[in-house]
């Protein structure tokens, strides 16, 4: 039996007793490796008043009752009420660090369990085909046929869409469409995403139908006009060439999207999500509808444990395919929404 002394396992965590959550999130965001620290730094931000000073070991939930309180009502730090389930993410990000405080770096003996919050939340907005026309119609030209297009398609988060490279992309011949003589009428391709650019960190193939295809092209077509640089990536925002020959500044589909989303007459309570994010809940939709096994949905939503980006056949990718292409066939169903 060990007792307490010089080296001992007290030793090691009294020496870092006097650790406060603060000091904590500054390791957590300084090592953070993750493709985009603004989400974890504005839970940061939002618990840092109310448990920022205070020791580690003494982060609880009885600590965190305060915070839950004042941002459910809009008191305190907070001029407006939030969502459970932007309150839950706060709280999640809490347990991130205790536990990497205490597993990896070893500062405090056990990371204690934080109860999440119960209550509304917002709900995402599958459209329908002539919801997506409406619109569609009140995105800027260009965005109907490019980017907009491409997301309803593939179902891509919207850190994928505007990281996209051209780089990414990788062409399948034994799949390339050929006339009857034999010669290549288009080819075919996917694109690579790696995983320090998606989101559960995994590498993912990206299935493009024919439309998506489409909006790709689009793409091609316009960065390649006189007086534009072609950018490294497929969705630039359109700015002409500077003195540096670069154009670079990405689109983030904000303001943009969500003026159209407001002109199209699309619901805007609160709580309901706008985003751009609404395409991917979109493309999963249509592909339930379609008949499409869960295991495919979720290869071609980029859930699978299966990484098709480093190891494939032809043959899953023409099958993905296929189901991917069922989508592109307008066949209107009931979208089952929540009532409020």
């Amino acid at each position: 039996m060990r007792l307490r002394g010089s080296g001992s396992i007290f030793d090691r965590f009294e020496k870092h007793a006097h650790r406060d959550f603060a000091s904590a999130a500054s390791r957590y965001l300084a090592e953070f490796q993750g493709k985009d620290r603004t989400r974890p730094a504005q839970s940061i931000d939002a618990v840092l008043p109310y448990i920022g000073k205070m020791r580690l070991i003494d982060v609880d939930d009885e600590a965190m009752q305060q915070f839950k309180h004042d941002r459910a009502h809009g008191l305190g730090a907070f001029e407006k009420p939030a969502m459970s389930g932007t309150t839950n993410k706060d709280i999640c990000q809490v347990v991130t660090i205790l536990n990497k405080a205490c597993r990896i770096w070893r500062w405090i003996p056990s990371a204690p369990k934080l109860e999440y919050v119960n209550g509304p939340s917002k709900q995402a907005y599958p459209f329908s085909w002539e919801e997506q026309d409406r619109l569609f119609q009140k995105l800027p030209t260009g965005w109907d046929v490019g980017v907009a297009l491409w997301a309803v398609n593939t179902g891509c988060r919207k850190e994928e869409i505007f990281g996209l490279k051209w780089t990414d992309r990788q062409w399948v011949p034994e799949l390339d469409i050929k006339d009857e003589a034999g010669n290549v009428k288009e080819r075919m391709f996917v694109f690579v995403l790696r995983g320090d650019s998606v989101k559960n960190g995994m590498d993912r193939a990206v299935i493009c139908n024919s439309i998506a295809r489409r909006a790709v092209k689009y793409q091609e077509q316009y960065q390649n006009k006189d007086g534009w640089v072609k950018s490294e990536l497929v969705f630039p925002s359109r700015v002409r060439v500077g003195k540096d020959g670069k154009a670079t500044k990405v689109r983030d589909g904000g303001k943009t999207w969500d003026d159209a989303w407001k002109a199209a007459g699309l619901p805007s309570g609160k709580m309901t999500k706008r985003g751009i994010h609404n395409c991917r809940h979109t493309f999963a939709h249509r592909l339930r509808a379609a008949g499409v096994p869960v295991e495919d949905r979720n290869a071609l939503l980029g859930h699978a444990n299966t990484n098709l980006a480093q190891h494939y056949a032809s043959a899953d990718v023409a099958r993905l395919l296929a189901y991917a292409e069922l989508i592109t066939v307008r066949k209107e169903t009931t979208i089952l929404r929540s009532s409020g």
